[in-house]
This record gives structure tokens, C-alpha cells and sequence, in this order.
């Protein structure tokens, strides 16, 4: 079975890496729960036995159905070649480079590997070795590519680039033909990256009523195990854990993700049933909260689908894992219930390049609208993406416009108002170099045109072709 077997039933691949991490959660024996002993919230952990959509077979095979990608490009952060028996000074090509690095991409690839990345990059020999995605070429010569990409860079399209100083002091190393250092470099370089790289403590809101976990688990009441060697797709089932301990409805205030397995999780993606989103994670994205007032509308029976993607390429061994995300639900409702819009755009892109779709709904609104984050989705040959709303007076505002990439999709925080009679302008942009037109589908073959947009109050309005979670 298809992870995208529905429409818009996952918003794809988020970031391979995202270079910019070093939290508690990294190490596999710490789920970097934040709970303290004694601590009178109750927190229920759902593994039940037969919920999983496409489980794994014995014997490391891949679960039968998911979807095991084949461009794993998109997936292979930059190298950190760090060797504490070099020893260069200041100047040095190769202790410049390793200071970019450092504070860019150690996150991932240290001595604890993170967010799929596949191989350890702490000394000059892994710098040497063939690429996992392109044995052809080495980790090195790669690294030229990546950093000057502008569809799938590294850093990803979601963190911080690297500056054009940064950027020319490893184009610097690489045309010098990627030296090992001369002589020691320094102390600070040779460091683990600064504390400040971390996601931070965790702060649940002071009215929290009950926290519930939802977490990945193998249909027996075990972690999930993932094969070696393997990157796959999988959904899995977990009921509703506050169905049947209360009445009334309920509203998320806090979404904190677990990570349990930091080597092979590299993104999942949560829904209501099958179709309705309800939030998504990748490496380095903290707790999620919400603006003041405003709680986000959960069900209260049915299951959870919980789609992970692992990725565990370059791994000789099975790992397992039962990461998820901590939920804080409240009964004593927020005045504002927010939930998901998906607008619709045209996912039919011709072949012979760059190609720009636009679409426009008309909102019909019974009071006015706030919108609190973007989320655009494409599959593998979106490239831009654009969100505006187009006022009654011909004037428009711009919600979101950054480029896109599908292995590093993302959810920003935004502050913006929806009136009855606004339309709202939806600008997918592709680059098809095949020979044959795309269109719409749930494989990654195919294409896509939404942004899932989280808004409240809740149904207060609609636009066009597009769906209301």
C-alpha cells in the first residue's frame, strides 16, 4: 500500500538532515521525555498489538507495501571531517572548512548520527570514502555539489545557509583539492558544536490538563524494527489514547516530539483517520505551541495514522525504535478552536522545464479568518511555492514564498487574516525535464498542489475546491 494512497494523505519527505542539531534526544536509550518522577499529569502510551498498516517481515525484508525510495540524494547531509590527530593552525584550508562544519553540519553527522544520516563523518577517512547515494564519487566531491544546490542544498532549504563567506571557504578546501591539515587545529574547532545548538528545555503550558504519547511500535506492543539498509515508509495505527477517559471535546495546546531512535528517524507525519493532518516533525523542529487563546481541534475516538519515514541506509545492522510525539490536551476549551485548510492548486505540469501553476479560490467566510502556518506540499519535481491572498481592493499579501524542496518540506508560522470575498492564490512551481506530463498522484512520480494551512475558528469558511479538516 501506498504511504500516499489518499490525497494529501502525507506531506512527503522533510528535511534529510537538518544541520543545525544537537539535542538530548539524539542518543538511543534517552526519549528525551522531560517528564519528572511524580509528576501528577497522566501520561498513556499507546503500542497496540495488530495496528500497524504495512508491517515489516522477519529477516530484515522491507514491510511489504511501503514505499522504499530510490533517490536517496536528498538524504545525504555534508560531511564533518574531524580528526584530533591532525593538528594545523589558523589559516589552514582544512581547519577553516572544518569550522563551517562544525557549527553547520556536526548536528547530524557526529559520533551519534541523527535524522538518517547514514555514516559518521568525524574523521578525514570518511571524508574519502564513497558516497553512499554515488559510490562513484567520493563524500568530498559531493560536497561541492550539495553546497551550491538550489533545490536540495545542504544545509536544508529549512535552517540557516551558509553565508557567502562560509560558502567560499569550502569552495576554498575543495579546489585546493580537499587537503588533510598540516599541522593541529585548534581546540575549539576539534569541539563538539556549542550547547546552543540544542532544542531547549521543555516548558508545558501552565494549564495542561492531561498529556497522552503516541509512538510507532510493531503491532505486538514492541518498537517498530527497521531492516538494515532500508528507507521505507511506513503507517502506522494507534487509537486515539483519551478516547473514553473524558467527555466533551478536546483541544491540543502543546505537541512535543520523542525521539527514541535519532540514527534512523527521519521525519513522520501525524493524521486524524486516513486524509486530515494534524502535524508533522523533522530533526531540529522543538515542541510545538500555539498563539494565545487558540487550542487545535483533536478527535476523540478512531485512530491516529502515524507515518514515519526511516531511513537507515548505510546501517550493516536493524535498529529499533518507538519515537512518536507527547501530546497536552485540554477539556476546558480555548475560545478559539484552530484546525487545517487544504487549498487546492493544478498538479498537471507538461514536460520541458520550468513550469508555473497557478490557482485561485474565492473565500466565503461567516466571520473573519486567522491563519497560523503555511505548509505547502509538492512531490519531486516541486521546486517553488507560493501563498497570497488577494484582497477585495486588488491589493495582495504575500503568506509564503520561499523555494521548495520535497525531502525538506515544512510548517512556518504565520499571521494572517482571511475576509469574506478574499481570494487566496495557490503558485506551484515545477521543473519537468522528462518527457511526459505529470499529473496528479499519490506516488512521488506524480504531483501534487496544496498548502495545508492551520486556521481558526474552526469551519468558518471555505474557498473554492479545497478541503476543511
Amino acid at each position: 500500500m501506498n504511504s500516499e494512497r489518499l490525497v494529501a494523505t502525507r506531506i512527503g519527505g522533510l528535511a534529510a538532515c537538518v544541520l543545525l542539531l544537537a539535542w538530548s534526544g539524539c542518543s538511543d536509550s534517552n526519549d528525551g521525555s522531560g517528564v519528572n518522577p511524580g509528576d501528577p499529569v497522566p501520561i498513556v502510551t499507546n503500542s497496540p498489538a495488530n495496528n500497524v498498516f504495512n508491517t515489516g517481515a522477519a529477516g530484515g525484508a522491507a514491510p511489504v507495501g511501503t514505499n522504499t525510495l530510490t533517490d536517496t540524494t536528498g538524504a545525504q547531509p555534508m560531511p564533518v571531517p574531524v580528526d584530533t590527530s591532525m593538528a594545523a593552525g589558523a589559516g589552514d584550508p582544512f581547519c577553516d572548512a572544518l569550522s563551517v562544519f562544525r557549527t553547520s553540519c556536526q548536528g547530524c553527522h557526529g559520533e551519534q548520527l541523527v535524522g538518517g544520516a547514514p555514516m559518521p563523518l568525524v574523521s578525514y577517512e570518511d571524508l574519502l570514502a564513497p558516497a553512499i547515494s554515488d559510490p562513484s564519487s567520493t563524500v568530498s566531491q559531493l560536497v561541492g555539489v550539495r553546497i551550491h544546490d538550489t533545490q536540495s542544498p545542504m544545509p536544508p532549504l529549512s535552517q540557516t545557509p551558509l553565508t557567502t563567506e562560509q560558502m567560499g571557504t569550502l569552495d576554498a578546501w575543495l579546489a585546493a583539492g580537499a587537503p588533510n591539515a598540516v599541522a593541529g587545529c585548534s581546540e575549539d574547532i576539534l569541539a563538539p558544536p556549542p550547547a546552543s545548538l540544542t532544542e531547549g528545555e521543555v516548558v508545558w503550558p501552565a494549564d495542561c490538563q492531561e498529556r497522552y504519547e503516541i509512538r510507532a511500535h510493531d503491532g505486538a506492543g514492541g518498537p517498530y524494527r527497521v531492516p538494515a539498509g532500508a528507507e521505507l515508509n511506513i503507517d502506522i495505527s494507534v487509537p486515539v489514547p483519551w478516547a473514553g477517559q473524558g467527555s466533551g471535546a478536546v483541544q491540543a495546546l502543546a505537541i512535543r516530539p520523542i525521539t527514541n531512535n535519532a540514527r534512523v528517524v527521519h521525519h513522520w507525519i501525524l493524521y486524524s483517520g486516513l486524509l486530515d493532518f494534524v502535524t508533522s516533525w523533522s530533526p531540529g523542529k522543538p515542541m510545538e505551541t500555539f498563539p494565545e487563546g487558540v487550542g487545535v481541534h483533536m478527535p476523540t475516538s478512531g485512530n491516529f495514522r502515524l507515518n514515519m519515514h526511516y531511513y537507515n541506509v548505510g546501517n550493516t545492522e536493524a535498529e529499533l525504535d518507538d519515537s512518536g510525539l507527547e501530546v497536552c490536551i485540554t477539556r476546558d476549551l480555548k475560545p478559539n478552536t484552530a484546525t487545517t485548510y487544504m487549498f487546492s492548486g493544478n498538479a498537471t505540469v507538461p514536460p520541458g522545464g520550468r513550469v508555473e501553476n497557478v490557482s485561485t479560490c474565492t473565500v466565503n467566510a461567516s466571520e473573519q479568518v486567522h491563519l497560523i502556518t503555511s505548509s505547502p506540499h509538492m512531490h519531486s519535481y516541486g521546486v517553488y511555492a507560493k501563498l497570497e491572498i488577494v484582497r477585495a481592493n486588488g491589493s495582495v499579501e504575500v503568506v509564503e514564498d520561499a523555494p521548495f524542496n520535497w525531502e525538506d518540506q515544512h510548517i512556518t508560522p504565520v499571521d494572517a487574516v482571511l475576509n469574506d470575498g478574499d481570494k487566496v492564490r495557490v503558485t506551484c512551481v515545477y521543473e519537468n525535464n522528462t518527457d511526459r506530463t505529470i499529473t496528479f498522484g499519490d506516488s512521488s512520480a506524480d504531483e501534487m498542489c496544496f498548502n495545508f494551512a492551520r486556521y481558526y475558528p474552526m469551519d468558518a469558511f471555505t474557498c473554492g475546491g479545497g478541503f476543511g479538516f
